[in-house]
């Protein structure tokens, strides 16, 4: 078995204020491989000219990436050339549905970035990094369903807002404030009018349903909390109690906002300040609110981990466990970066990556379907015209005005997946290459067409195999953090499943572990790694790649720090045994 380390060069850039050189980028490739590595899995991020590091980033907080990006226009050439010079095999990441950068607590308020943007706007900020196609193409990324989005014309400012408690009897409401923002950038105290009344009103309570399907509860008496009188004509505003509350009920049911002519809102949620997730910005008053992010929300019935398959409107929110509910106005009509493979313009893009892939010098190429968008309704995205087209012409049904069968149309955004995989397999096999692809347990990939699936999407990952499309299977996040029993159960499943038809097709598998080192002492984390690696090793697979880099390879002001060097001197040792040659 060999091993393989992934390098995720954006982490690297964005994590440290020491300049990347190209020579220290030469260095770093060589102690890969003096580590005992055989391969490199690089995730991509273009060249200069690809546009993903122009100037204006929110992600390039420091700046290190612009500046290496100009020393070394063209990373992953430059990386297979001094790859292979020590005979380290390269593999190009390609994750389809990252070519934009996922926010949104990196984005600039509105108003607050430099001139030139690199990144696509989204509800609260703009400025995340982004390919230059996709910021030149922002239509074709998945889109929600159109009933959802805010009706055309001038926003009438907010007069009411209620939140409701899930039944009739919630004990001591504190004081409420609220706070306004024009561009959410800094929030300041509401000085209109409002009125506030605390009452038990009968109601028949929405339950969450995709769109079109609207469902509501039986009729009942519950806890309102109104919020009346205002004059909110603000963009952004966010509601605060000044004490402890114990108010919960599902998203769907928990608020409800009018304009002034009674009319509903249509409003994004936040609930935590913009972050750049490595360090605090600030409190929402002084950094602004991160709408329309899903991961890590507290909610009392939820699952677990992050989630891109459903939507936050399903699960109950107790108040008391997030600092604010943040309001902005609209709905983001795409999401961030996943695209929209219906489009055949979309699939050229994504094959010409493969090709400038294939050119940069690459033994392979890694196709890798997860994506870091956040959003807080991945169940009513998918609506795209020639989904919504094909899905009419199939089945005679509008998928933005009728009920529809919805595994139907996972299976038929599924099939978008099948004809790109199937055309970069033809091209990177005409190069003399390797098709791999990540198969993928958590999300899911291993789900029915009616079952919720990521990005809402069948991934008929039996068909990629037998079909003859792969040549070397990578499994992804096999392993999560948090999981409940029964999903770790269903996960062990997966693998077994998997791993069986592998072998029956007598396909090359390698292993990609999640990284585990924070919050673990190092023995403790070296003898799980090595425990994982026998594992893998007695069940056949040809690779273990190590994920990622930055867990194990720190840039400092002093050189490169290894961590874990216990466990390098075990991949060592383990390669002598094989009778692998050493690294340089």
């Amino acid at each position: 078995m060999d091993f393989h380390m992934t390098l995720d060069f954006r982490d690297d850039f964005t994590a440290t204020s020491v300049p990347w050189t190209a020579e220290r980028f030469r260095e770093y490739i060589r102690l890969v491989a003096d580590l005992g590595m055989k391969g490199i899995h690089w995730i991509e991020m273009g060249d200069k000219e690809m546009g993903k590091w122009d100037r204006g980033s929110s992600t390039d907080l420091m700046g290190g990436a612009r500046e290496f990006v100009e020393a070394v226009p063209n990373p992953l050439a430059f990386l297979c050339e001094e790859a292979h010079r020590v005979g380290l095999k390269v593999y190009a990441v390609h994750k389809i549905n990252d070519m934009a950068s996922f926010g949104p607590g990196r984005f600039y308020p509105p108003g607050t970035a430099p001139d030139v943007l690199p990144g696509i706007p989204q509800i609260g900020g703009s400025g995340q990094m982004a390919f230059r196609w996709l910021r030149e193409h922002p239509d074709r990324r998945v889109e929600i369903h159109p009933s959802l989005m805010e009706g055309t014309g001038v926003r009438k400012p907010v007069r009411t807002v209620r939140l409701w408690h899930e039944t009739d009897r919630l004990e001591g409401v504190p004081d409420i404030e609220l706070f306004v923002s024009e561009t959410n950038a800094r929030y300041t105290p509401y000085r209109g009018s409002s009125r506030v009344d605390v009452s038990v009103r009968r109601r028949k309570p929405p339950l969450f349903a995709p769109a079109p399907e609207k469902r509501f509860a039986n009729e009942g008496e519950f806890v309102c909390i109104e919020v009346s009188g205002l004059e909110l004509s603000q963009p952004f505003f966010c509601i605060r109690f000044s004490g402890a509350i114990g108010l919960t009920n599902t998203l769907t049911a928990l608020l409800e906002v009018e304009d002034v002519t009674g009319a509903p809102v249509v409003f994004t949620w936040g609930f935590f300040p913009r972050s750049d997730y490595s360090r605090s910005l600030g409190t929402f008053e002084e950094a602004g609110i991160g709408y329309d992010a899903n991961w890590l929300i507290p909610f009392e019935n939820h699952p677990g981990g992050h989630d891109w398959q459903h939507s936050a409107g399903r699960y109950r929110l107790n108040v008391d466990r997030v600092p604010f509910i943040g309001i902005a106005r609209g709905r983001n009509r795409f999401l961030t970066s996943v695209v929209e493979l219906g489009y055949p313009d979309v699939r050229r893009w994504l094959l010409d990556v493969v090709q400038y892939e294939l050119d940069a010098g690459c033994d392979g190429v890694d196709i890798r379907v997860e994506s870091h968008t956040q959003n807080m309704d991945f169940e009513n995205y998918g609506f795209g015209k020639p989904v919504v087209e094909a899905f009419r012409d199939r089945y005679g049904v509008d998928i933005t005005r009728e009920s529809f069968d919805r595994g139907a149309w996972r299976e038929l955004r599924g099939e978008y997946f099948d004809l790109f995989l199937k055309d970069a397999s033809e091209l990177i096999r005409s190069h003399g290459k390797e098709t791999w692809i990540h198969l993928t347990a958590y999300p899911s990939m291993e789900r029915e067409p009616r079952q919720q699936s990521l990005h809402q999407m069948y991934w008929n990952w039996r068909k990629w195999l037998a079909e003859g499309w792969v040549d070397v299977v990578n499994f992804k996040r096999f392993q999560a953090r948090n999981l409940s029993a029964g999903q770790q159960e269903a996960i062990d499943r997966f693998y077994l499943k998997a791993l069986n038809f592998c072998n029956e097709l007598g396909l090359r598998m390698a292993y990609t572990p999640n990284p585990r080192f924070e919050g673990m002492r190092e023995e403790e984390f070296v003898d799980m790694e090595l425990r994982d690696i026998r594992r893998i090793a007695a069940d056949g697979f040809d690779v273990y790649n190590f994920y990622e880099g930055c867990t194990y390879i720190r840039l400092t002001e002093n050189g490169f720090r290894v961590e874990a060097g216990s466990l390098w001197r075990a991949v060592r040792e383990w390669n002598r045994r094989a009778g692998l040659p050493p690294g340089p």
